[in-house]
């Protein structure tokens, strides 16, 4: 077996729950086994903050991957069940189901979106490259690049600022912008969803999304201005 000092145990918890600014707000969806340290980090910031732990059924570890299956078209529905306490239940009910119905077509409609500005964008380059020749273009790529760049900056420095000092506001103005009822308010005490997908996930998916962005932006004014020198000489 394994013997871990008490003291030991309420520093780490002390040191954990102060590192990560963990509160009692804090949601955790446990997936670890109930032994050893695995669950230790769920626990002691559940009995030391306040927070809450979900078990999370064996069952349900892959549901987060049918999630999007279901929205890359690759599964038809979520009519998923679970055993709990001897009994077949669905894993999400009518609400949940409903608001995913919106998702998938929000996904869409931004994936068709996505596509067609990749294609009107790439159209009007390619008559430009052609019209202007080599040499203007990348001069004058490399100029509006400068003017996206500067643009992009402040975008990044107002959603950082949203992401970093008021996220729950954010992520609540942009729910009732881009979705016409209220769906998706859900309930945490009953929803699987919302429990599956906490605000800790949105926001370190949204960072991650807007950091990616910032970097392949960014490093492609060199690759262009390195091009204009080599057209322009």
């Amino acid at each position: 077996g394994v013997v871990g000092c008490h003291r030991a145990v309420i520093d780490y918890g002390e040191a954990l729950t102060s590192a990560l600014e963990l509160d009692e707000m804090a949601v955790f969806g446990c997936q670890a086994p109930l032994y050893l340290d695995a669950p230790l980090k769920e626990i002691l910031t559940t009995l030391m903050k306040g927070a809450t732990t979900y078990l999370i059924p064996k069952k349900l570890f892959s549901f987060p991957v049918l999630l999007l299956d279901y929205l890359n078209d690759k599964r038809d529905d979520l009519n998923l069940e679970v055993e709990k306490w001897g009994e077949t239940e669905q894993v999400f009910d009518d609400r949940e189901i409903s608001h995913m119905v919106d998702v998938k077509n929000l996904y869409a409609t931004a994936a068709k979106v996505m596509y067609i500005s990749f294609a009107i964008s790439a159209a009007i380059l390619v008559y430009l490259f052609i019209k202007d020749g080599k040499a203007r273009f990348f001069i004058g790529a490399v100029k509006g690049y400068k003017v996206a760049i500067a643009v992009a900056a402040i975008l990044i420095v107002i959603f950082g600022s949203a992401f970093t000092f008021g996220f729950n506001t954010f992520w609540t103005m942009f729910h009732e912008l881009v979705f016409t009822n209220d769906l998706w308010l859900l309930d945490p005490r009953v929803s699987t969803m919302i429990n599956m997908y906490p605000l800790p996930f949105w926001l370190a998916m949204c960072t991650d999304m807007m950091v990616r962005f910032a970097v392949i932006f960014f490093c492609l004014y060199p690759v262009l201005n390195t091009m204009k020198k080599h057209f322009t000489r």
